[in-house]
């Protein structure tokens, strides 16, 4: 991917999300659709597996995101992460990893196999991660560029959910083109403005 398209699509990629919960926030929530709890946040456990042909020894990360339920179909969240003893091979010294991302979910397919506590979802956003010691980009500590992914839930019950998924960044400019990110995590979610609908 050429780095000026690679740095317009982090752009769109990465506002949209932003631009839709702000909208959600200040007025534009969907309030016909189904979704009683539209706010979460959670933690999670991440691997880092960088490309070109970089290692990172110990590339295991504590995650913490959040979003909001924008509709049935479509959520805004927003993440960080951070490996906090990671070394790459051929550089030497560990330093702790940091990544930060923002992401819009389509959820697709749940109710098509009949189990409604089954949610699977494509995710489309920005990420950046960057480095204390190493460098993402030559000389710089940090890279980001445009992600994309794929997630899957399963709802414990109206609150707690279990999911595991992955994403691929590409990172614009950068020495390491590419950042793969896999985990798995628990998210609570709770009510907002549908909370109206949990006394019907």
């Amino acid at each position: 991917m050429g780095k000026k398209l690679c740095i317009i699509a982090a752009a769109i990629l990465g506002i949209a999300p932003v631009a839709a919960a702000a909208d959600a926030a200040f007025g534009g929530w969907d309030d016909s659709a189904e979704c009683i709890d539209p706010w979460y946040a959670g933690t999670g456990a991440q691997i880092l597996l960088p490309g070109s042909g970089l290692k990172l020894d110990k590339p295991y990360a504590q995650s913490l995101f959040a979003g909001m339920q924008l509709s049935d179909a479509w959520a805004v969240e927003f993440s960080g992460l951070c490996a906090p003893n990671a070394t790459m091979r051929g550089v030497g010294g560990s330093s702790a990893v940091w990544g930060a991302g923002t992401r819009a979910l389509w959820y697709f397919g749940g109710d098509l196999i009949g189990y409604e506590r089954f949610a699977p979802c494509l995710s489309f956003g920005a990420e950046a991660y960057g480095a204390r010691r190493f460098g993402f980009a030559g000389g710089k500590r940090a890279a980001g560029g445009p992600s994309a992914g794929i997630m899957f839930y399963w709802h414990l019950d109206d609150s707690w959910s279990l999911r595991a998924g992955a994403r691929m960044s590409f990172l614009c400019g950068s020495r390491v083109e590419t950042v793969a990110c896999a985990g798995i995590g628990l998210a609570y979610s709770w009510g907002g403005r549908n909370d109206d609908l949990k006394n019907d």
